[in-house]
């Protein structure tokens, strides 16, 4: 679980992606179940680096439990 800070926020990053679609996807679902989620992408002037530093979603620290469990619970698997 990887957990930085943007301003003054603590967040936690969800899942990486190598695309801004994938992780689109995954914040629409999050926010579709009450969990306010952000992507970040890695703000280059050079898109194709995204593929390399891969594209966050991102929730509050506080979410992030709640994120990692709901993720879980749509793959199938369940969280130890």
């Amino acid at each position: 679980m990887e957990q930085q800070a943007y301003g003054d926020r603590q967040t936690g990053t969800v899942r990486t992606f190598t695309t801004r679609t994938e992780a689109d996807v995954l914040a629409m679902t999050l926010i579709a179940h009450g969990i306010p989620a952000h992507v970040y992408e890695s703000g280059s002037q050079h898109p194709s680096l995204d593929w390399v530093e891969g594209i966050k979603v991102v929730v509050a620290a506080d979410d992030l439990e709640r994120a990692l469990q709901l993720l879980a619970g749509l793959e199938g698997t369940t969280t130890g």
